[in-house]
């Protein structure tokens, strides 16, 4: 884990635990009022969707890191082992010869690769990260359910719910997949951060 956050050329100082859980506050407080102006703009079609979608990636490979081998945000890539010992079985071949072009960071094993106790941590936090996406999948399988089979239900004995009720679970379904996105690219890396004692400056 990094213990600085380059972000539009400022230099963040992330090794206190403290500032790393205020961004990570920070985060999801813009992808909340995010998702709220995209669903008053226009409920969520494609023009405030693919805004999210777009800011998800962005923040969940360049801020926070993990996801992608470039080595970029704070967190190293989570598979930054399997791509280095890829690199290290023939550093000639044509691949290695592009990985070093695309990714100059996996000539450093040190900064490219995690340790033992990263993996861990790193397992950790996705094991943690997909019980609670699980949830919330769950939960949006159950609102599908209701609204694709109970309702139904209703108008065969003679209680017809109106049309907007049927919107109304639509817009709850598709407000639940965005939110699975969202935590889909950014959740292990959030959990990481928030949980991981200050960084010592001999550790930098």
């Amino acid at each position: 884990m990094k213990a600085e956050l380059l972000l539009f050329g400022m230099h963040f100082n992330m090794a206190p635990r403290a500032n790393r859980r205020r961004l990570m506050a920070l985060i999801y407080a813009a992808f909340a009022a995010l998702m709220a102006a995209g669903w008053f703009v226009d409920r969520w079609r494609l023009w405030s969707t693919s805004l999210v979608i777009f800011s998800a990636g962005y923040v969940g490979r360049l801020v926070l890191g993990g996801y992608g081998a470039g080595g970029k945000g704070m967190i190293k890539p989570f598979l930054g082992n399997q791509v280095r010992a890829r690199y290290a079985r023939n550093p000639n071949s044509r691949w290695s010869q592009l990985a070093r072009r695309t990714i100059p960071e996996i000539t450093d094993e040190r900064e490219f690769c995690s340790d033992e106790r990263e993996v861990s941590r790193t397992n950790g936090a996705h094991e943690a990260a997909y019980r609670r996406l699980g949830i919330v999948i769950i939960f949006t399988f159950l609102i599908a359910y209701v609204k694709n089979a109970a309702l139904p239900l209703l108008k065969e004995v003679g209680v017809a719910p109106p049309p907007e009720f049927f919107d109304f679970f639509d817009q709850i379904i598709y407000g639940l997949l965005i939110s699975s996105f969202i935590l889909l690219l950014t959740l292990p890396q959030a959990i990481l951060l928030w949980t991981e004692p200050d960084i010592d400056e001999e550790e930098v």
